[in-house]
């Protein structure tokens, strides 16, 4: 089944839908008339990434232009967003235009073929079956065919063209067709993605075993093509913190972990040492539904399908909810729990050392917390927060992700 944050029908209404071994899980339920896809942000702007002509701040929500087609969109550090807009203008489309905004460094990660900055939206190429795209350390895109496309960086083989040459505009990684966009990740120098039948591959520069095959040797630190993780056909989502390591969920529900354990991230109770080259439990529960990094290289988030939210790491700037502020020598080397009953999936953390996550509440209310330099907690102001605030107004949020530098979300009928 696919995550519902991916859904291009959802709307702030509870149901309650029964999940595959009689798990029961909290679910937005669809609605019939119409529907709002338009796109709100906030948050830093310094390079044109707020989509608004202008470099100007915003610590409240502002609408992108005036389109109401976005079927899928995705916010990149502090300086860029790309989107796909349905190809018949129609936001129930499953596949459309690919937009991109903001700054882009010397490699071109907007796909225009150049290195110009942006400050509104602007179309990369012309093709009109874009299906799904992630933009974090590279660019990454699928379309309706299944092929999986890449542009930006190269340094270290991550646009997995067999080359380390960089590219601005979007190229084709290999033949296959069975790529899931809504299942792959990049952080640093290396990239995680899932197929259609389950299997993980990885591909870029890799330490600490983050490669996750128990291979420590250094000639095998740098994959410049795709590279299956094992023969798991189990596997429904992967995120990486920082360059050196990962967390991912299996279709059972429970919950994996790989590479760097400094500061408690691998959840195995142990903070210093203890890095793993290969996939390790965390605990046996087998309700996990939704697993992120949260800040850079500290911490990871995760929830389970009842609604109870879960963080394990280092909680930096309120990031944990806890009203725990700052930079705290305090670590939490196994999942603790953040109190009330939350969305199983449509929550985002930021993939930024400044750390602010947005989450929705089961009851369609939409939440911020953490680091809030450039007003992305939507609170018309700039004062960080260590427990959640609510962000005004009706949202039905199913965005991918945002980061700490700029808010992204879709904004409901009111």
């Amino acid at each position: 089944m696919k995550d519902i944050e991916n859904s291009k029908k959802e709307s702030p209404m509870l149901g309650l839908t029964g999940m595959g071994g009689g798990v029961a899980s909290l679910m937005f339920a669809g609605v019939s008339g119409p529907t709002d896809f338009t796109m709100w942000v906030a948050g830093r702007n310094l390079y044109g990434n707020l989509g608004q002509n202008s470099t100007v701040e915003y610590s409240s929500p502002v609408q992108v232009g005036t389109a109401s087609d976005w079927i899928s969109f995705k916010a990149a550090n502090f300086d860029r967003i790309l989107g796909i807009r349905g190809a018949s203008g129609s936001a129930e489309d499953t596949n459309g235009t690919l937009w991109g905004w903001g700054m882009q460094d010397s490699w071109g990660e907007l796909g225009q073929n150049n290195r110009a900055k942006y400050s509104s939206p602007t179309q990369i190429g012309t093709g009109t079956d874009w299906a799904d795209v992630y933009a974090g350390s590279q660019t990454m895109a699928t379309k309706s065919n299944g092929t999986l496309w890449m542009w930006g960086h190269n340094a270290n083989g991550t646009l997995g063209d067999n080359s380390i040459a960089p590219r601005s505009s979007p190229i084709q990684v290999g033949t296959d067709t069975t790529w899931d966009g809504s299942r792959m990740t990049s952080a640093g120098q290396s990239v995680m993605a899932i197929k259609t039948d389950g299997t993980l591959w990885t591909w870029g520069q890799f330490g600490y075993g983050i490669d996750g095959r128990n291979d420590w040797s250094w000639p095998n630190y740098r994959r410049s093509s795709p590279a299956q993780l094992g023969t798991d056909t189990t596997w429904s989502q992967v995120c990486k913190l920082g360059q050196y390591t990962a967390a991912a969920l299996k279709t059972d529900g429970t919950l994996w972990t790989w590479g760097a354990s400094g500061d408690g991230k691998l959840g195995q109770n142990v903070t210093t040492g203890g890095s793993r080259s290969s996939p390790v439990q965390v605990g046996t529960e087998t309700t996990w539904a939704k697993v992120q990094s949260i800040g850079g290289a500290y911490a990871f988030g995760a929830t389970k399908t009842d609604g109870t939210m879960w963080f394990w790491g280092r909680p930096v700037v309120g990031s944990f909810g806890n009203n725990e502020g700052g930079y705290p020598s305090l670590y939490f080397s196994s999942p603790t729990q953040l109190p009330g009953s939350w969305h199983p999936t449509n929550w985002n953390g930021s993939a930024n050392a400044e750390c602010a996550v947005q989450a929705m509440k089961a009851d369609g209310t939409l939440w911020a917390w953490g680091e809030n330099s450039y007003g992305s907690l939507c609170q018309n102001d700039v004062i960080y927060r260590s427990s959640p605030v609510q962000i005004p107004g009706t949202w039905t949020w199913w965005d991918k992700g945002s980061f700490a530098g700029a808010f992204v979300g879709k904004k409901g009928l009111e």
